[in-house]
């Protein structure tokens, strides 16, 4: 008797976890929502670029579009680093014509735009200069980052 009791409860158990629509969110159904969205992005608010930080999100100047810059961009890790202290890498994006470089630095709240020099390989703005054969980050003529 016990057997069957146990049987039919974890029965009903199992079958319980399909009642609900899939894709159900506060009664909306995603199948049935227009365009298969809702109206509010889940994670938070977007930026003024519309770009979902929560999410990895930032705008991208170069690209004129939200990019994860740790999915497209080139990581670079600083040189000088101390054994308890965290590294905070900085990025390069890649325009897509090749003339120019978008540097995301750690402790800037927006991106530098570097202009590629004559011998096709430097990218440059002020102090900062990339050199993509080595995948160095110079600031102020001295190696800050590099790729690992």
């Amino acid at each position: 008797m016990k057997k069957a009791i146990l049987i039919s409860v974890l029965a009903c158990l199992l079958t319980a976890c399909g009642v609900y629509p899939e894709g159900n969110h506060r009664g909306v159904s995603h199948r049935n929502h227009p365009h298969g969205r809702y109206d509010k992005p889940i994670g938070g608010k977007k930026d003024v670029y519309g770009c979902l930080a929560s999410a990895g999100y930032t705008w991208s100047a170069l690209r004129r579009d939200c990019i994860r810059v740790f999915e497209v961009g080139i990581r670079l890790d600083p040189i000088n680093v101390r054994r308890d202290e965290a590294i905070i890498s900085a990025f390069i994006v890649r325009g897509r014509d090749q003339m120019a470089v978008e540097l995301f630095l750690p402790y800037k709240k927006r991106s530098l735009i570097l202009q590629q020099t004559r011998d096709g390989r430097i990218y440059r703005k002020g102090k900062y200069l990339y050199d993509d054969r080595r995948k160095e980050l110079y600031i102020n003529n001295r190696l800050q980052y590099s790729y690992r």
